[in-house]
């Protein structure tokens, strides 16, 4: 009985070590924001307190920098931890009623929000961050509107979307050193009428 525990123990620690450690680590989603705002005038935007990106990059695939990848030959990435945020509302379409009488208009923009850094990252980044966390570093959402609003005569109304984001923090390691990297992940698109 006592070979039988110890050696199940002993299997059960080979297995830890070989199993890869994005078992921890969860794809974000979900909608932080809170619900869509559609009527003009009423905005509740006032009451949320909206994470502004200090300095964001996106990143740019390269062609030939992705057939020069080795997998993670010298690159990894340590993650430190996440937050979730609402980010700061950026505007999709607009219309000013020109017309003596109210206006039913219909949006039709597509709102998009692709994943952006605080940093340049690479290719080898982008690889590093897939092993250690077992999805995608970039991600886009998109939504189209469709919906209509009144418009009063001489009024205009802007939509917005607010892109619910999770923030990773965590540190790129490669050949010649190291980087503190934000990973600005939007995970969901909320509309708000003004």
């Amino acid at each position: 009985m006592k070979k039988l525990v110890s050696s199940t123990f002993a299997t059960l620690l080979v297995l830890a070590a070989i199993v890869p450690t994005s078992l921890a680590y969860t794809k974000p989603s979900g909608n932080v924001c809170g619900p869509d705002d559609k009527t003009p005038g009423r905005s509740s935007t006032s009451q949320i307190s909206y994470y502004k990106i200090p300095h964001e990059v996106e990143y740019q695939p390269n062609n030939s920098e992705e057939s020069k990848v080795s997998p993670l030959a010298f690159d990894s990435w340590v993650y430190n931890f996440e937050t979730k945020a609402c980010g700061q509302p950026f505007i999709v379409e607009e219309y000013e009623n020109r017309n003596p009488a109210p206006f039913n208009y219909t949006f039709t923009a597509k709102a998009t929000k692709s994943t952006t850094y605080n940093a340049s990252v690479t290719a080898s980044f982008q690889a590093a961050f897939n092993a250690t966390m077992g999805y995608s570093a970039t991600n886009t959402v998109e939504r189209a509107s469709q919906f209509a609003v009144t418009v009063q005569p001489g009024a205009k109304v802007i939509l917005r979307a607010s892109p619910s984001l999770t923030v990773i923090k965590g540190t790129w390691k490669y050949l010649t050193g190291s980087q503190n990297i934000d990973v600005y992940y939007p995970t969901h698109l909320k509309w708000i009428t003004d």
